[in-house]
């Protein structure tokens, strides 16, 4: 791109250079010089040009290179690891192509002057302009009641089409590119997903502790009510149980054939155990969650759900059933509840020992080797009273929660928790894995991880905090945590992690990899758009110098350079508008193919961004028109008797 860019900059230079020496150029013709000798002279002056100034741009670029790399190392070295096999930040081949590289941008530079050296014969080379005969004329008949400035812009932008069509072209590809560039970097940071628009409570600090000892937690939540540093503490454990299954029977009746955004492949389950089943059932990704009391019974208000039975159950659950789907019959996904069941109802629900799931041909085999059964308070669409776990709160900030979104999730009590783990039923799946088990886990001891959730004084510093909360953690054998701990048994140690949301802002918006990659894209647009601006400012200079003598007549005939200047800009303003027309048609076409392609794996909303595509076109005609000022700033020092003693 940036070969591009220079090479339309070159051939400006040479271009305008071959024009103003076209009558010295037509003497050597005149006096015996050859085709080839012609072309030589041409040619011979960018290849001089580069012989002077390809080593200077060289030794100015490894200078520049020697300067700055070593301070851009030592910016990211702290953040993204990197590795230098030696001290030389010079690399020999890059030199050698960066050789190469402006010799081929010289000799396209200079390849068109050199053909048309050698193509005109002599005589021609004396006059400015080639002789046509009056068959090859086309006239072109001037529109009454229409200014004369406009009836020129006009004939002159159909005398020369191709040049028009070519400056129309340009335009419209910048500004399809930008606009489609704009809406993949949009649809790569996640903001056309589709996104639980639900009020969720604001996460701001939290401890995780893993840890299968509940009277750990339970005590320092204990301990943190009392400080003063801290305000709203909650705490919750999370249990993943992988993909478990429910019966069509709980399904709501209008979804019989539907599926779940995720990693789930296409519903219902066909096989389970490697079995080929008759009964209808449905995978979901399944997480179970125990809460304080405080915490559940608001949950169960807030969803107008009666727990005044709660003790006659042995496993008492409420259900947040709000999941991204896409019924059969339907185009587009949505997030609504699937389930049809009735308060105080017990259901049976199958999973597999380890989380076991694989994914093959969009068919989901499910490994379910045990069967749960749950007495359902209530179902709810509303979301919880607790904040997102953190590694939900890093999938919104990165606006890719599609998967997380896939996850039925159910709460229970505390007490019925404690209890609900210590089924033997259960106890495997939080265990350390056995190496055979194809787990769909994030964690290689699939543990039951434990949030406790607090909201921290603005005024406190978090290191004090975080050494404060380290001294009552050692208090109940906790250890900070290290990355070596999740190669040991779970059961065996336990271990905490502070975090708040300031902290993880700050990790996600400066990752060193996603900058970069930002920024990759967005100098890939400006080369492009800076390809476009060249351009035009070598179609406007050029053109102010091959219409020189077309000044020159308006001129003698009595027309003022202000009505020249306007009749270039109605040339100008009618490309313009073309250019804007077509950017906007053709963008918008690319930029739904690209919905579409991305609506094959994702749930994304189509938006087409109104607003950015009025500010591109604004942004392009005003520098359309800044180029035409600079351009044509020169126009007022044309003198008339000067250009016709050259041309003749």
């Amino acid at each position: 791109a940036l070969a591009g860019v220079f090479s339309v900059f070159m051939y400006n230079i040479f271009f305008v250079s071959f024009i103003e020496k076209k009558r010295y150029i037509g003497l050597l013709g005149c006096v015996g010089a050859s085709v080839k000798q012609r072309r030589l002279f041409v040619m011979g002056e960018g290849i001089v040009i580069g012989i002077l100034g390809i080593p200077l741009g060289l030794a100015l670029g490894c200078m520049g290179t020697l300067l700055c790399l070593p301070q851009i190392k030592r910016y990211f070295e702290s953040r993204i690891e990197i590795v230098v096999d030696n001290d030389s930040y010079i690399d020999i081949r890059v030199i050698l192509i960066a050789i190469l590289l402006g010799f081929v941008v010289i000799l396209f530079s200079t390849f068109i002057p050199t053909i048309k050296a050698g193509q005109i014969s002599p005589l021609d080379f004396l006059s400015t302009f080639r002789n046509q005969s009056i068959s090859e004329k086309k006239i072109y008949e001037f529109k009454p009641c229409v200014k004369i400035e406009k009836n020129l812009a006009r004939k002159n932008l159909l005398f020369n089409k191709r040049r028009s069509f070519t400056m129309i072209g340009l335009l419209m590809f910048a500004l399809v590119i930008v606009l489609n560039a704009f809406v993949y970097i949009k649809i790569q940071n996640g903001d056309y997903l589709l996104q639980d628009r639900r009020k969720h409570a604001e996460l701001d600090s939290w401890i995780s502790i893993y840890s299968n000892d509940f009277m750990v937690e339970e005590a320092l939540y204990n301990d943190m009510s009392n400080w003063d540093e801290v305000n709203n503490p909650s705490y919750k454990s999370e249990l993943n149980l992988g993909v478990a299954l429910l019966s069509a029977e709980y399904i709501n009746s209008d979804l019989e054939d539907f599926k779940l955004f995720g990693m789930l492949g296409e519903n219902p389950v066909d096989y389970v155990n490697n079995e080929k089943i008759d009964q209808k059932k449905y995978g979901f990704h399944t997480k179970v969650v125990g809460v304080d009391s405080k915490s559940f019974e608001q949950y169960a208000r807030n969803g107008d759900i009666d727990t005044s039975e709660i003790e006659h159950y042995e496993y008492p659950i409420i259900i947040e059933d709000y999941i991204l789907i896409k019924k059969s019959s339907e185009s587009e996904p949505s997030y609504r509840g699937v389930l049809d069941i009735e308060d105080g109802q017990r259901i049976s629900m199958e999973y597999g020992t380890y989380a076991d799931s694989v994914l093959l041909n969009n068919t989901l085999y499910v490994s379910a080797n045990e069967t749960i059964q749950f007495d359902v308070l209530g179902v709810t669409e509303k979301s919880s009273p607790f904040p997102k776990s953190p590694e939900e709160y890093i999938q919104q900030l990165d606006n890719y929660s599609q998967l997380e979104d896939s996850f039925l999730t159910i709460y229970m009590p505390y007490d019925s928790f404690r209890k609900f783990i210590k089924d033997e039923r259960i106890v495997k799946t939080y265990g350390k894995m056995p190496e055979n088990v194809n787990q769909v886990i994030w964690r290689e001891n699939n543990s039951i991880v434990n949030y406790l959730f607090f909201e921290s004084a603005s005024s406190l510093d978090d290191k004090k905090l975080e050494n404060k909360i380290a001294k009552s953690a050692y208090d109940v054998d906790l250890k900070k945590y290290d990355s070596s701990y999740r190669k040991d048994n779970i059961n065996e140690i336990g271990f905490w992690q502070y975090g708040n949301t300031k902290i993880l802002k700050q990790q996600r918006y400066q990752n060193p990899g996603k900058i970069i990659k930002k920024l990759f894209i967005v100098a890939t647009i400006l080369l492009f758009v800076l390809f476009s601006i060249t351009a035009w400012i070598n179609y406007m200079s050029t053109s102010i110098i091959l219409r020189r003598r077309e000044f020159v007549m308006l001129r003698s005939i009595g027309m003022s350079f202000p009505r020249i200047k306007k009749m270039l800009m109605y040339e100008i303003f009618i490309q313009t508008f073309f250019s804007n027309i077509g950017g906007i048609l053709v963008g918008c076409f690319f930029m739904v193919l690209q919905f579409i392609e991305y609506k094959k794996t994702m749930a994304i909303e189509i938006d087409i961004p109104f607003d950015f595509i009025i500010v591109e076109n604004i942004i392009a005609i005003l520098l359309v028109y800044i180029i035409f000022l600079i351009s044509t700033r020169k126009m007022k020092n044309i003198n008339i008797i000067e250009i016709l003693k050259n041309e003749n």
